[in-house]
């Protein structure tokens, strides 16, 4: 799913890149054709429509601007828990199945010296003070 939404991202940006790229060759085009000094004002018409036009691919190119840098940090989040269920959790909860499993650790229950002394006397005491209320 990941995967998809950057895909769709990436297809964004090159999109916008895209229409600006075509946007500038189609007026470099009309720039550069002789025929824009035989008739002057069907060209200024033109230059006009041209800079609405110019206009709405600025405006368009903004938003989508804005759009990425809004979202951007949020689809880092996204990746990151991903990474996290995927990299990072599946690893960490073998080894704790298999620090569990009781039947493969026969001296599981016979912790003994002065931390087992500390925590029997001291931490479950304290625990079981805070449970009673």
């Amino acid at each position: 799913m990941i995967e998809a939404l950057n895909d769709s991202f990436r297809l964004a940006g090159e999109a916008v890149n895209l229409l600006i790229d075509n946007f500038n060759k189609g007026v470099h085009n009309i720039n550069t054709n002789p025929l824009i000094y035989v008739a002057p004002d069907f060209f200024g018409g033109l230059e006009r429509a041209l800079n609405n036009l110019r206009d709405y691919v600025d405006k368009f190119a903004r938003v989508m601007l804005g759009f990425l840098k809004h979202h951007a940090p949020i689809i880092g989040l996204i990746q990151a828990s991903f990474d996290w269920l995927t990299v990072m959790q599946k690893p960490v909860s073998d080894i704790a199945a298999r620090a569990g499993d009781q039947s493969e650790n026969k001296s599981f229950g016979q912790w003994t010296g002065p931390a087992a002394t500390y925590y029997n006397s001291q931490v479950l005491a304290r625990q079981q003070k805070a449970a009673s209320g």
